[in-house]
């Protein structure tokens, strides 16, 4: 291969939609990386982590019902939920509680508030987007420091 030309890197998917399995099938290794558009090693590699096969014998198969199960437990661990009077942070990839007299209430339409306000840890900006109807609950936690920006 050339020096001067770049290898297409591919790029690394982490979420999976585990509707692409078909209802009552087995499948192969192979088969597995085709349908998600990865290799064959990491699809062993999720073997290691804990994905059931069919039996120990030779080609490797995989019920369909233990692939999905599997892809959505490993999906579901990675998300962080936040209470009611938390912004998730994506300096700090984790929820953090509100900045003391930072939040901006602002309207984007008849039916979406988005909150901005700064994470108390990292003091960097955070938002999250709210229906309309929630106006009082919003107020009920962030009482003492709401102000009201609304963008026309």
């Amino acid at each position: 291969m050339p020096a001067n030309k770049k290898t297409k890197r591919r790029s690394f998917k982490r979420k999976f939609n585990p509707r692409l399995i078909k209802g009552n099938t087995s499948y192969s290794v192979s088969e597995i990386g085709a349908l998600f558009n990865v290799g064959e090693n990491a699809v062993r590699h999720w073997i290691k982590c804990g994905l059931k096969i069919n039996d120990g014998k030779t080609p490797v198969m995989i019920h369909c019902e233990e692939l999905r199960t599997f892809l959505t437990k490993k999906q579901n661990a990675k998300k962080k939920t936040c209470n009611q009077d938390e912004m998730f942070c994506f300096s700090c990839r984790e929820p953090r509680k509100i900045f003391e007299n930072s939040v901006i209430l602002i309207n984007q339409n008849d039916k979406v508030l988005q909150l901005k306000a700064r994470c108390q840890t990292c003091k960097s900006f955070m938002t999250r987007n709210y229906s309309s109807s929630k106006l009082a609950e919003i107020k009920q936690f962030f009482a003492l420091f709401v102000n009201y920006q609304l963008n026309t």
